[in-house]
């Protein structure tokens, strides 16, 4: 398996009790407007990165971009990646080993301006090399349909 990244975008990310994240409104590659420009109040972004326990991260970025424009960015220091993935090392056991390193971070797009259609894009750069975690189509449909 090689490294990988996602993201899931929707209006709202929740912390819940006993560790549990709850998301809002998912939206599923397309995000349709009756009217531009408009003004969302909120747009969360919840992206994860994934890499095998033997080939951990030595640098992490996350990138959103909104045609091309940089909104937010994130670098998860060098310090902190060790410092989870030597947690997870310790943490392996041959009854129920961990294969699998998934590191998260969440954006929060606060108050979301929509000027036009566009394409809002996360990139992860993982040690040098760019992944694209997802894309959100922004599309303004006057006339939308359930």
């Amino acid at each position: 398996m090689s490294r990988y990244a996602y993201c899931i975008f929707c209006d709202d990310i929740r912390q819940e009790v006993g560790h549990k994240m709850s998301m809002m409104g998912i939206y599923l590659g397309e995000l349709h407007v009756t009217a531009v420009p408009v003004v969302l109040p909120k747009l969360s972004i919840a992206t994860f990165c994934n890499t095998e326990l033997d080939n951990p991260f030595n640098s992490l970025a996350i990138r959103v971009t909104l045609d091309g424009a940089i909104l937010q960015e994130s670098t998860i220091q060098q310090a902190d990646l060790q410092e989870t993935q030597l947690e997870l090392a310790q943490k392996n056991s041959t009854e129920d080993p961990i294969k699998l390193i998934s590191i998260g971070t969440q954006f929060h797009l606060i108050p979301f301006v929509i000027e036009k259609a566009a394409t809002l894009l996360v990139t992860v750069i993982a040690d040098g090399t760019e992944m694209v975690a997802g894309k959100l189509r922004i599309k303004h449909n006057p006339n939308p349909a359930l």
